[in-house]
């Protein structure tokens, strides 16, 4: 799928689950990506808070990246379509 088919269905998935009003600006600032796997989802999660935190690399084996990622996911949307799993930040 190319770039602008990704948007556009991305904007559907948008619209359908999370605000029907929304348009392309909205999405800009709002859409992660779409991922395979949820545990996709939740691996791009805990890079970010990693990146973010500035976390050192001879400390990354002691996070709990599930409760990372699940803390984190309160603050985005998950939805499903088509087997594929579109993550969107709430805005």
């Amino acid at each position: 799928m190319d770039y602008e088919a990704q948007q556009k269905q991305a904007l559907k998935v948008y619209q359908e689950h999370v605000w029907d009003d929304a348009d392309m600006d909205n999405l800009e600032e709002a859409f992660e990506g779409v991922f395979d796997f949820q545990h996709h989802i939740n691996e791009h999660l805990v890079e970010q808070f990693v990146e973010c935190n500035e976390v050192p690399d001879h400390l990354e084996n002691y996070l709990d990246n599930d409760a990372i990622a699940r803390d984190m996911l309160y603050d985005y949307s998950v939805c499903e379509e088509d087997g594929k799993f579109y993550l969107f930040r709430q805005i």
